[in-house]
């Protein structure tokens, strides 16, 4: 018996990268870090080769966050399939492709049965503001 290769596409182009960036906010796992991470991220994508690769540094200053707390982001987005991570060796910056999906794999993007959250009661807790002066007419 043979097995269907799974085969990734990977973002290259803007409007690919965004509906990567769609596809990561869908995610209801990723942490604000991961998604803050993955922003940053985006910013580097070679748009003829689909690789990033910027240092770790430089991802923990763009995305306001910290050494850890990068690292700890890559590893939740490749665990969850939204990141291929090619390892650069000794002092050298690892690779990075955005994976839009995987063909004949689970598709990376958040299921069409899965619904979402239910709306909060909050429309009664708010009241206008009583800072707010009233406008002038106009003259």
């Amino acid at each position: 018996m043979s097995q269907a290769a799974t085969v990734a596409q990977f973002a290259t182009s803007p409007v690919d990268i965004l509906r990567w960036q769609r596809a990561l906010c869908a995610e209801p796992e990723l942490t604000h870090a991961a998604r803050s991470v993955a922003t940053s991220l985006s910013h580097f994508i070679n748009s003829k080769s689909g690789f990033a690769w910027p240092s770790l540094r430089t991802l923990a200053k763009r995305s306001k966050s910290s050494l850890s707390s990068v690292k700890r982001a890559l590893k939740q987005l490749a665990s969850l399939g939204f990141l291929q991570i090619e390892p650069g060796g000794c002092r050298r910056t690892n690779r990075y492709r955005a994976v839009l999906r995987r063909v004949g794999a689970q598709s990376v993007q958040a299921p069409a049965s899965r619904a979402p959250p239910a709306p909060r009661a909050i429309a009664s807790r708010i009241t206008p503001c009583a800072c707010k002066r009233p406008r002038r007419s106009a003259r």
